[in-house]
């Protein structure tokens, strides 16, 4: 539990603002009067709910998984493990 009161949705705005505008966190922490740590939840903890950055992913969590559990079993080659998981990339 923080020690401070709750952010506020206006809080949390200009924290925004201020970080897209180039502002460190330790500047913006210091104009806010907020700690650190506070202002960094208030920029990365709801990570879910943004939309993810990137490119699309080739193959899911659970192909990855496959993927990296195969390869740890022995010693094959990109395109042997490609043939043998029957994967949709090239």
């Amino acid at each position: 539990m923080g020690k401070g009161p709750p952010q506020t949705d206006i809080e949390r705005g200009r924290i925004l603002g201020l970080y897209e505008s180039g502002f460190s966190l330790r500047k913006i922490a210091r104009h806010v009067k907020r700690s650190r740590d506070a202002v960094h939840q208030a920029l990365y903890v709801e990570q879910d709910e943004r939309p993810k950055l990137g490119p699309v992913a080739l193959f899911s969590d659970r192909d990855f998984r496959l993927l990296v559990r195969t390869a740890s079993k022995g010693l094959l080659s990109v395109r042997q493990l490609n043939v043998e998981l029957n994967l949709a990339v090239s």
